[in-house]
């Protein structure tokens, strides 16, 4: 039996690098193949080099997405059901970017990334700094944000203990 096999994907302007200490301990237990996003220009790029990295992998196979990364580990396991053992993310989301004409989607606005886009090409660094800072400063607003639906779900749950269910 083959072992298994972990495809990391990395976020938006991260380096391979930032996952050795992960991939160092999982190396222990299975294969570990981290995908470099280095050159990548287009949206079709992310995919295509996923999907070749995916596809010539053997055995089981899990994937780990952060961030942009689990946007594209979300997609290959719609492409690839069979091919993928389960799924890891880390901070991810199903849409990096919000969409102007649905009030229903949740992301970046697309004038913030292409300005991202271009200041990475000037200077790496300041944008890479930059988007940490928003990404911190809206932790203070989840987390507050997930306290009062624990407690909204605490009072539906025991709701719902309290009243006997209608299906007999």
């Amino acid at each position: 039996m083959k072992p298994s096999t972990i495809i990391i994907f990395p976020g938006w302007g991260m380096e391979k690098a930032a996952f050795h200490p992960i991939i160092k301990s999982l190396s222990t237990i299975c294969n570990v193949l981290c995908t470099d996003w280095r050159g990548v220009k287009e949206l079709s790029d992310f995919r295509e080099r996923a999907i070749q990295l995916l596809t010539s992998t053997q055995g089981t196979v899990y994937l780990m997405g952060w961030s942009l990364g689990s946007l594209v580990t979300l997609e290959l396991a719609s492409l690839y059901p069979n091919k993928i053992e389960g799924l890891i993310l880390i901070g991810g989301t199903s849409r990096f970017t919000n969409d102007v004409h649905n009030t229903n989607t949740v992301g970046w606005e697309q004038r913030i990334v292409e300005r991202m886009k271009k200041q990475l090409q000037r200077n790496k660094k300041k944008p890479l700094l930059h988007f940490i800072t928003l990404c911190s400063l809206n932790l203070k607003k989840k987390k507050n944000f997930i306290i009062n639906l624990l407690k909204l779900f605490s009072v539906i749950i025991k709701e719902t203990v309290r009243t006997p269910s209608l299906k007999g």
